[in-house]
């Protein structure tokens, strides 16, 4: 019941244009990834102080099609994507589709983390709804 009025709360506030508060937002630095077709997206983002982010990083996909979203420092998530775009033979350097399914891709990223002993932390999906919410 909590969620339910959380994500309808945020849903107010946007309708209002008014700022939205989260308890999502402890840490600044954040990695996504989301199912797109037969392929993934994957990026980073900032968070500034009021939970918003930059409009770069909009996405139409329900929910983020329920892929990952991780915390962690800024150099290591700059790892984590240069990894991905090396496993991936990825030659952009702006966020980029990798040609796997999510499911592929969030278990690369939770094993990449796990094996470089990096710390960071996950989301939950309801979690990534109220990413959504931001985003739009």
């Amino acid at each position: 019941m909590r969620k339910k009025l959380e994500i309808t709360e945020a849903l107010l506030a946007k309708l209002e244009d008014r700022p939205v508060e989260a308890a999502l937002i402890d840490h600044r630095y954040l990695a996504y990834g989301y199912g797109c077709n037969d392929a993934s997206k994957f990026g980073n983002s900032f968070v500034n102080v009021n939970g918003q982010r930059s409009k770069i990083h909009k996405t139409s996909v329900s929910n983020l099609a329920v892929g990952y979203l991780i915390y962690a420092s800024k150099e290591h998530l700059q790892d984590l994507n240069r990894a991905i775009k090396k496993r991936y033979r990825i030659k952009s350097r702006k966020p980029e589709h990798a040609p796997c399914k999510i499911n592929k891709l969030k278990t690369f990223v939770y094993s990449y983390m796990d094996l470089m002993q990096y710390p960071y932390i996950k989301e939950d999906i309801h979690q990534l709804k109220l990413l959504n919410i931001f985003l739009k």
